[in-house]
């Protein structure tokens, strides 16, 4: 398959329509290009990812909501893997400071904390509780799932990045 996307002058996806279009290629080889006046200037491939879909098979849920608890001992993740993504899948966290524990006057004023782990793309993997550090009982952290490409290709003395990205992202609340 061939993708050759005009992009607005923000250079981001708009509208649904345009993500859909793009859906097909997720999970193949593809070959990308940069035309202007019609006449193709760069050209590339590139597998982009399988999209990925993560399953928290320990996760329970809170029982004042719908937001999973998960335990930071051993916390367990599952996703469908990609053969072919030699790049593996990056657990990124991000807290803000929210826990249920929390009135709601307090919630998203501690200071932004974010870290990252990666794991090999094999379908499972275990998260290390010491990835839970600095982070209390009872915080409501968020936690995206991320796999993707990433290829540099040049022309004419001009560099040009290719991504291929997918993602699944969880609200989790941290418990012991």
């Amino acid at each position: 398959k061939t993708l050759n996307l005009i992009f607005p002058k923000r250079g981001v996806l708009r509208n649904e329509e345009r993500v859909n279009e793009i859906a097909d290629f997720f999970g193949k080889e593809n070959t990308f290009s940069i035309s202007q006046n019609n006449v193709i200037r760069l050209e590339a491939k590139q597998h982009a990812p399988e999209k990925i879909k993560v399953d928290i098979p320990e996760a329970t849920m809170h029982p004042h909501g719908n937001t999973p608890v998960i335990k930071r001992n051993n916390f367990e993740v599952r996703w469908n893997a990609d053969q072919n993504n030699a790049n593996g899948v990056v657990a990124y966290l991000w807290w803000n400071g929210d826990r249920t524990d929390l009135p709601a006057s307090e919630q998203g004023k501690g200071e932004i904390f974010r870290k990252a782990i990666k794991l090999d793309d094999t379908g499972q993997g275990n998260i290390p509780k010491d990835f839970f550090d600095g982070i209390p009982t009872n915080a409501i952290v968020t936690i995206f799932f991320i796999r993707g490409n990433i290829d540099i290709e040049k022309t004419n003395n001009k560099s040009f990045k290719f991504y291929s990205v997918t993602q699944d992202k969880y609200n989790i609340v941290v418990s012991d």
